[in-house]
C-alpha cells in the first residue's frame, strides 16, 4: 500500500538518491520525531511515516509505484545531468596525439619484448642443447665402463 504523502519530500532526498543517502536523510529526520526523545502526541506517527518512507523507498519495486503516483517515473537514477565534460579542439588533438604516441610507444614495447622472449627461448635451447649433450656423454662413460668391467 503506497502511502498518502511524497517519500523524497518528507525525508528531504532528491528522487535519484542512493540508498545510503535515503539511510542518512532517516536517522537525520528521526532523531527529533523519535518517541524516546519525542514525548509529543504527534511524534510516534511522524516516526512511523519516516520509517514507512525510507522503506519504501529501498524496495525498487514499491519505489516505482510511488515514482510513478507522484510523477518521477521520467528521473533518470543516479546519472548526473552535467556530467558530460566538453573539451575544445585544442584538448581532443592533444588527446588524440597522446593515444598514438602511447599506441606507438606500446607497440615499440611489445616488439622489444618479443625480442628479449626470443632471446631467451633461444639462449634455453642452447641451454637444454648442452644438458642433453652431458647427459649423453655421461650415459656414454658409464656404458663403456661397464663393457669395461664385463669384458675382463
Amino acid at each position: 500500500m503506497l502511502p498518502d504523502f511524497d517519500c523524497y519530500r518528507r525525508l528531504h532526498v532528491s528522487s535519484d538518491a542512493d540508498e545510503a543517502a535515503i539511510r542518512k536523510a532517516w536517522r537525520t529526520c528521526t532523531k527529533s520525531v523519535h518517541p524516546d526523545v519525542n514525548t509529543s502526541a504527534t511524534a510516534g506517527a511522524e516516526f512511523m511515516q519516516l520509517t514507512q518512507a525510507m522503506e519504501l523507498l529501498l524496495d525498487p519495486v514499491l519505489r516505482l509505484q510511488h515514482d510513478i503516483k507522484w510523477g518521477y517515473g521520467n528521473v533518470v537514477r543516479n546519472q548526473d545531468r552535467n556530467s558530460k565534460q566538453h573539451f575544445s579542439e585544442e584538448q581532443l588533438q592533444r588527446a588524440q596525439e597522446l593515444v598514438k604516441k602511447w599506441s606507438n610507444d606500446y607497440e615499440a614495447a611489445m616488439l622489444i619484448r618479443s625480442r628479449q622472449r626470443m632471446h631467451h627461448i633461444a639462449a634455453h635451447k642452447k641451454r637444454m642443447r648442452r644438458y642433453v649433450m652431458v647427459a649423453i656423454t655421461a650415459v656414454s662413460l658409464l656404458l663403456i665402463a661397464l663393457l669395461v668391467l664385463l669384458l675382463r
